[in-house]
Order: C-alpha cells, then sequence, then structure tokens
C-alpha cells in the first residue's frame, strides 16, 4: 500500500466517523426539538379542555386524541407524559402516539384528561431527515475523498518525478542532476539532500576510479 492510499484510508476513515457522530448529534437534537414541540402542544391541548370544562361545562371527547372522564373519587393531581400504542378506529390500526394524561380539579370535580398527538408523522419526518443526511453524508463523503486523492496526486507529483529521476541515477553519471523544481519546501529539502548524497557519491566514485587507474599504472 502506497503512503498515499494510506493517507487517504485514514483520511476517510476520520471523515466517516466525523460524519457519523455529526449526524448522531443533529438527529437527536432535532429528536429533541420535535418532543418538545409536542409536549408543548399536548399541555395547550389539556389547558383548552380545562377552560372548555370550566367555563361552558362542556367535556369534549375525540377518541383517540382527547379523552376526558369524570371521576367518582378524589385523588391528587396527577400528570405524566409518555408514548403509548393506541389503536385507531378510524384508521382500523394501532399508532404510536404521544399521551398527555392528568388529573385536574374543576368546578369541584375531578376529571382524568387525556390528550394525544400521534407520532407517526413525526416518526416519518426523522426518517426523511435520516435517508436525506444519509444520502448527503455518502455525496459529501464520496466528493471530498475524490477531491483529497486528486490534490494529494497532483502535491505528491513533484515527490515521484523525483523519484523517478533518481532511479535513473548511476555513479559515473557526472552531469546527474534533479530537474524537478517545486515550491514545496519539504520536497524542496528533499531534492537538495538527494543532489548533495549523489554529488558526493560520483565523486567517491571518481576518487577511486583515479586511485584505482593510478595504482595499476
Amino acid at each position: 500500500m502506497t503512503l498515499l492510499d494510506r493517507i487517504s484510508r485514514s483520511w476517510l476513515l476520520f471523515s466517516a466517523i466525523a460524519f457519523i457522530i455529526a449526524g448522531i448529534v443533529l438527529f437527536s437534537i432535532i429528536n429533541i426539538l420535535l418532543s418538545d414541540d409536542i409536549d408543548e402542544t399536548l399541555n395547550a391541548g389539556r389547558s383548552r379542555v380545562v377552560q372548555l370544562i370550566k367555563d361552558e361545562g362542556i367535556i369534549p371527547s375525540q377518541p383517540p386524541f382527547t379523552e376526558v372522564v369524570k371521576l367518582s373519587g378524589f385523588t391528587g393531581p396527577y400528570s405524566r407524559t409518555h408514548d403509548t400504542i393506541i389503536f385507531d378506529s378510524f384508521d382500523k390500526e394501532n399508532k404510536l402516539f404521544r399521551e398527555l394524561s392528568s388529573i385536574e380539579s374543576i368546578n369541584g370535580y375531578q376529571y382524568r384528561i387525556s390528550v394525544r398527538n400521534t407520532l407517526v408523522e413525526e416518526s416519518d419526518l426523522l426518517a426523511a431527515i435520516g435517508l436525506s443526511f444519509g444520502l448527503i453524508f455518502l455525496f459529501l463523503l464520496a466528493g471530498l475523498f475524490i477531491i483529497n486523492k486528486k490534490l494529494s496526486q497532483k502535491y505528491w507529483l513533484p515527490f515521484y518525478k523525483t523519484l523517478n529521476e533518481i532511479k535513473g541515477f548511476t555513479q559515473d553519471n557526472e552531469n546527474f542532476s534533479l530537474s524537478n523544481e517545486t515550491n514545496i519546501s519539504e520536497f524542496r529539502e528533499l531534492n537538495n539532500t538527494l543532489e548533495k548524497l549523489t554529488k558526493r557519491i560520483i565523486n567517491d566514485y571518481k576518487s577511486r576510479k583515479w586511485f584505482t587507474e593510478d595504482a595499476y599504472q
């Protein structure tokens, strides 16, 4: 595996982890905001029911969204918000609801008031958001990976040119030099070091050659 491939894979892994974490955080925030919005709607619905009973003596009932039961005994105040599955007689199927159930004292009587909001639309919305984010994530990741690979190949091109030139180096080539010019400081330093090293090798070779020739004369 080349260094470029290792860098690309490491970058891809890091980007994937970052996107996944960002997706989880975004999904959680949206879910919390939706839950808070639903709870506010349920509280407003309960307040309207209480007001109708108190001012007009009307006991509204619209199952499964609103149910009011007049209690015969007296109990303490009670309020609970939770998710529940209830059969919807209109659609003839079980549905997931967010329910606010409370016991309210109104005009000397106690009522158990249950107001609900279906979570089907919210679940569909979250699923759509999750799918959209997933598609965006895949496109961005693929695009960024391609761009990163292209840029890496471009910036690493001087290195590969130097590598090809150094492969053609021979110690008896007195005119050898690296023709590759680059404005990347690390590669420029590498070229300078390699040129000094090749010149030293050539000079050492020439010295040994002269010594050998003199020894045999």
